[in-house]
């Protein structure tokens, strides 16, 4: 991408490939910023994007193929270097005049840099965090949209919205993070629940109270620029248990049956993602950033063990593997190997459209969600005698509350309770050998049909 600054000053960014170290088969992706004057090239600043590709899936300016990696790999360079073009382009409006090579290269580090990686420019931490306590409630926002573990585009809409209602009651102004306090916060709760509660759902509003909770909480702990903690207590409030889709056995057989060589590679993928979600109940976020270090051998159970902090909570889930998850698991791999995590995994918007279509291919009736299958792992390992408190450290809840929704007593469970008390109880192991009395009342005579009782 090309922007001319000024009558003089040019800047071309394009991305920049350099082999790793360790491994030279790979490619770190670097933004390059040819800084022109006058035609002649005078500085070329880079920066790193933090994407890694494999050399030979390299062409030119872009990932070769139309995989989902590739085009994921390529929307993002694509995003990186709009931003940086934007970022230039603003600050020559404000100031053209003023604009030298040496003033590009450190807008460069300094703005646009942090903007890419959420992190400060080296040597700069504290003038970061200075600039930092100037964001607005949008700008903060934005830095949360550019972290690590970031929520997906269609989630991100949802924090806009929620962003946006804290705007209206602040008069559509944009406030400073910092100058927010809990009695505004406090506020603004009782003002939405006067304004909106008959007109939205309780889930919804928890779910935006919860999202401008994160945005707080991610200012207070990451950027460190507000302080004391911000949030009333229950600020988020609670969620309302609704009926969730849960696929039945049968349901999950019909999945597990797909014939591979029918399935795409991406199908083939999702297929694998369904079914070790409903082994083991992770979410499709934390399967994404799954790492090797994640999953460990333990010696006296002889097994696989899952353990890591969930994206969503920071909670803590482990999961022993059964078999049949160790050949799901090892097949998705692969599949689908990663180098920085397990999986190469897309986005959760990209991989559920594959999972309708993996579903549909089944006959599945059920609408189907990566959320779909975590519950029904749930579902089924309390319908088999599962507790709740073992789900709670399975699933990674922070709450036994949040578990509690599964604990509700299913006609599978009773059938499964009935069963266990008919072959462990003494009294249903008899049978009756009655005769009918005079008085038409019953004598019942009982004799044990197992010796072994």
């Amino acid at each position: 991408m090309y922007v001319q600054l000024n009558e003089g000053i040019a800047v071309d960014v394009k991305p920049l490939p350099k082999k790793q170290k360790a491994k030279e088969s790979r490619y770190n992706i670097y933004l390059k910023f040819s800084i022109y004057q006058n035609g002649i090239l005078q500085l070329s600043p880079v920066i790193s994007t933090g994407l890694t590709v494999e050399v030979k899936e390299w062409d030119k300016d872009k990932m070769k193929g139309n995989s989902d990696k590739a085009k994921l790999i390529n929307e993002r360079l694509n995003k990186y270097m709009g931003l940086s073009i934007k970022s230039l382009e603003y600050m020559a409006l404000n100031d053209s005049i003023n604009i030298t090579c040496n003033r590009i290269a450190k807008e460069v580090h300094t703005t646009i840099r942090p903007k890419i990686t959420g992190k400060a420019p080296r040597g700069l931490k504290g003038d970061f965090q200075i600039k930092a306590q100037e964001y607005t409630l949008n700008n903060v926002l934005q830095l949360y949209f550019k972290k690590e573990d970031a929520p997906c585009e269609k989630r991100q809409t949802i924090y806009v919205r929620a962003i946006e209602l804290l705007h209206e009651y602040f008069n559509n102004e944009t406030p400073l993070i910092n100058n927010i306090s809990s009695s505004d916060l406090e506020n603004f709760k009782n003002w939405y629940q006067r304004k909106y509660s008959k007109s939205i759902k309780q889930n919804t509003s928890t779910t935006y109270f919860a999202m401008i909770a994160a945005v707080f909480l991610f200012a207070y702990k990451k950027l460190k620029i507000i302080k004391p903690h911000p949030l009333p207590e229950n600020f988020r409030g609670s969620f309302v248990d609704g009926k969730r889709s849960i696929l039945s056995n049968n349901d999950v057989k019909q999945i597990i049956s797909l014939n591979d060589e029918t399935l795409s590679v991406t199908d083939r993928r999702a297929k694998y993602c369904m079914i070790l979600q409903l082994l083991t109940g992770i979410g499709y976020g934390d399967l994404k950033t799954l790492s090797r270090s994640n999953r460990r051998y333990d010696t006296d159970l002889q097994k696989w063990i899952i353990t890591k902090n969930r994206n969503k909570t920071g909670v803590e889930f482990s999961i022993r593997q059964t078999d049949m998850c160790n050949y799901v698991y090892d097949t998705l791999r692969e599949i689908s190997g990663g180098e920085e995590t397990e999986f190469s995994l897309p986005s959760i918007d990209y991989m559920l459209r594959r999972y309708k279509e993996v579903a549909q291919k089944a006959g599945v009736k059920v609408k189907v969600t990566t959320y779909t299958m975590r519950h029904s792992f749930a579902q089924d390992f309390m319908n088999n005698g599962g507790m709740l408190e073992e789900l709670q450290k399975m699933l990674g809840h922070s709450k036994i509350t949040t578990t509690q929704t599964y604990g509700k007593i299913s006609a599978v469970r009773i059938d499964a309770a009935m069963t266990r008390l008919e072959q462990k109880s003494e009294r249903h192991q008899y049978q009756n050998i009655a005769t009918i009395t005079n008085n038409n009342k019953p004598i019942i005579n009982y004799e044990k049909t197992n010796s072994n009782i």
